[in-house]
């Protein structure tokens, strides 16, 4: 049997909008610290991340310029994609298309296509609070992102974690475990695979643009 699943823990203050964010996502459901866990998360896009004429925050982003210019992107990493969507739909079939009413094999069926990422989409945030009025979420397995940041076999979750990404949680033994527990080894999984991405990138970056790469 797989490992199960455990809730990482908010990255520090210092990231900017992660507690945000995550309070968001756990408003809707989603991304929570101990029900229907995921194995790491991301914010991406124009949503998180300063773009030319929004106001400075070290980099990241604080207000967008209308309430419905940006939506706020993010990609969940789970073990097993199948029990998250089941868990999820009976939460949020509201997010899913008409896919979702073929249940939760189907839908993780449909999202092992290709580069493996089943995407719901235009998802609207009901909290006047919150900065970003709809949310666009991917989800795909700790087996499929590991295989596409260490062999680049679609150059799509590879691709995606080689650009500016904030991340929501802390893996690699972050979450609280009882006596005895060891060390998740996906955790250490999932890190040693972003560190192979990012340096064979770097690798990549270096041939290509030879002298000027500096």
């Amino acid at each position: 049997e797989g490992s199960a699943e455990k809730p990482g823990k908010p990255m520090p203050p210092s990231t900017g909008r992660t507690a945000e964010i995550l309070r968001v996502l756990r408003t809707h459901g989603l991304c929570p610290a101990t029900q229907n866990p995921v194995r790491a998360a991301f914010a991406y896009g124009s949503g998180v991340f300063r773009q030319a004429g929004d106001d400075d925050n070290h980099g990241v982003r604080t207000q967008p310029s209308a309430p419905t210019a940006r939506m706020l992107d993010v990609l969940l990493i789970a073990d097993s994609p199948e029990a998250w969507h089941a868990a999820n739909l009976a939460a949020n079939r509201s997010h899913y298309s008409s896919l979702g009413s073929l249940g939760a094999p189907r839908v993780a069926q449909f999202g092992a296509i290709g580069p493996g990422v089943y995407f719901n989409a235009n998802v609207p945030l009901h909290d006047a609070t919150a900065p970003w009025r709809r949310l666009k979420y991917g989800v795909a397995s700790t087996d499929a992102f590991v295989e596409d940041l260490t062999e680049w076999r679609w150059l799509y979750l590879a691709g995606r974690l080689q650009k500016p990404v904030l991340d929501l949680l802390e893996t690699g033994g972050g979450g609280p475990r009882g006596v005895g527990d060891e060390t998740d080894d996906r955790d250490a999984l999932v890190a040693s695979a972003r560190r192979r991405n990012r340096d064979a990138a770097l690798a990549a970056a270096r041939l290509v643009l030879g002298a000027h790469a500096a």
